[in-house]
């Protein structure tokens, strides 16, 4: 799986790209165990600190083989 950090907060949190199939990927943010299934062109908004705010949006422009 690739993976990259962002720190909110003081914490760091992991997001990365656990499959890809076709046109789709399936993300994960494993800081807080989340997980969701994009399609190029789509994106998906994650909550990381259980403020009732999303913190991170992850937009899947393109895949590459």
């Amino acid at each position: 799986m690739q993976r990259t950090s962002v720190s909110l907060s003081g914490e760091i949190h992991y997001v990365g790209v656990k499959s890809i199939s076709g046109n789709t990927a399936v993300i994960e943010v494993t800081s807080t165990p989340q997980q969701g299934t994009l399609s190029v062109g789509q994106s998906k908004k994650f909550e990381l600190n259980s403020d009732s705010y999303y913190d991170l949006l992850v937009e899947l422009v393109f895949i590459t083989s």
